[in-house]
C-alpha cells in the first residue's frame, strides 16, 4: 500500500489512517472560555484546618502505650508530642506521626 501525500485532505484518506478529531472548546462571544467556573467571592476553606483537626486521632492514642512502662499516654496541650503518665516520658510528634522510641523521648514533670 502506497503512503498517502501530504497534502491529501483528511476526508479522502481511509478511516484506518485518519487522526481522531480533538474535542473543541466552546467559544463565547469574546473569544475562548480560558475557565469553566465563575470564581468563588470568597474562598473555600481548607479540608484540614489544623487549628480544628488533631495530629493523632483518638483511636490511635487509646491503642498507644509507652514502651518503657507500658502506661497510657495523653496529648500534650500544644499537641507537640505524647506524654506517658507514669514515667513522664514525651515522645514527639512529627509530620503528625509519633514517634515512639525511647531515645528520642525527654523526660518532664
Amino acid at each position: 500500500m502506497q503512503s498517502p501525500a501530504a497534502g491529501t485532505p483528511a476526508e479522502t484518506l481511509p478511516k484506518t489512517l485518519r487522526l481522531p478529531s480533538r474535542p473543541r472548546l466552546p467559544q463565547s462571544a469574546a473569544g475562548p472560555i480560558t475557565h469553566f467556573h465563575e470564581p468563588r467571592a470568597t474562598p473555600r476553606p481548607a479540608l484540614l484546618d489544623y487549628s480544628f483537626a488533631m495530629a493523632i486521632s483518638k483511636d490511635l492514642l487509646e491503642i498507644l502505650v509507652c514502651p518503657v512502662c507500658k502506661a497510657a499516654l495523653d496529648m500534650k496541650p500544644d499537641q507537640s508530642g505524647l506524654k506517658c503518665v507514669e514515667c513522664h516520658r514525651v515522645y514527639p510528634i512529627r509530620d503528625d506521626i509519633p514517634v515512639m522510641l525511647v531515645d528520642e523521648a525527654k523526660i518532664e514533670e
